[in-house]
């Protein structure tokens, strides 16, 4: 039997409590993650990350805004592109919503925390923000509220609502409506015509759905299965 030094054993119990190291090492299946390469003591290793986020557009309150946007959606990939990048995100969704090591949610999605690799895939850049289902529902129990501000369940990021008859915070907005808020600037800009609509209405039904709600999962899954769908149909065309 492999015995460790009381070094070696805070070494590794400092690695396991690391949130990025721990929610890479559980989700290391999904399509979107890097591979752990090693580690050493508390320190370890992936596969090499995206040096850029997924696309970049400047801050609204910035003066420059409208005139920046434009330039900026410029060096943007064709529509098409575009079009698998959300498949993969929405891909990513699906899975960490059912993995076989549970439920887990994206309590802040940001252009940051997903980059493009040199062959055109999207990969996740960090794993701060991802919280199991367990973590937050332990959370959200143990939590009064009186207002919806009463519950951030793990601060800055992670925030819920209050349920103003149980006075209990509710989960947090599910992996899905958070990321579908992430794809709504980048999909709408440029969108072929044929196309404008029906992606706006899925963003839109994507966007508000809600982790608490009976019926979630029947939504997750028709949601997130007719908007991969149509996204599909106009990449095939395209590549036709």
């Amino acid at each position: 039997m492999c015995q460790l030094s009381l070094a070696e054993a805070k070494s590794l119990w400092a690695l396991v409590r690391h949130r990025e190291f721990f929610m890479a090492f559980a989700l290391r299946h999904t399509t979107l993650s890097s591979p752990i390469l090693g580690f050493c003591g508390d320190m370890f290793a992936v596969d090499q990350l995206p040096n850029s986020p997924i696309y970049q557009l400047p801050s609204p309150a910035n003066w420059y805004f409208p005139v920046a946007t434009p330039l900026a959606q410029y060096f943007w990939p064709p529509w098409p592109v575009r079009a698998k990048h959300a498949v993969a995100l929405l891909e990513f969704a699906s899975e960490i919503y059912a993995s076989d090591v549970g439920s887990f949610f994206v309590c802040e999605t940001s252009t940051a925390m997903f980059g493009v690799d040199s062959s055109d895939n999207v990969k996740v850049a960090s794993w701060n923000y991802v919280y199991s289902y367990h973590e937050l529902q332990s959370l959200a129990d143990n939590q009064s509220c009186q207002t919806d501000l009463d519950c951030v369940l793990v601060a800055p990021a992670c925030h819920s609502k209050c349920d103003g008859q149980r006075h209990k915070c509710t989960l947090p907005r599910p992996a899905v409506a958070t990321i579908c808020d992430l794809l709504k600037p980048y999909l709408l800009p440029k969108a072929p015509r044929s196309m404008v609509g029906d992606t706006a209405r899925l963003l839109s039904r994507c966007s508000a759905m809600n982790a608490s709600a009976a019926d979630f999962a029947l939504q997750h899954s028709v949601v997130v299965g007719e908007f991969k769908s149509l996204l599909w149909r106009h990449i095939w065309r395209d590549v036709g």
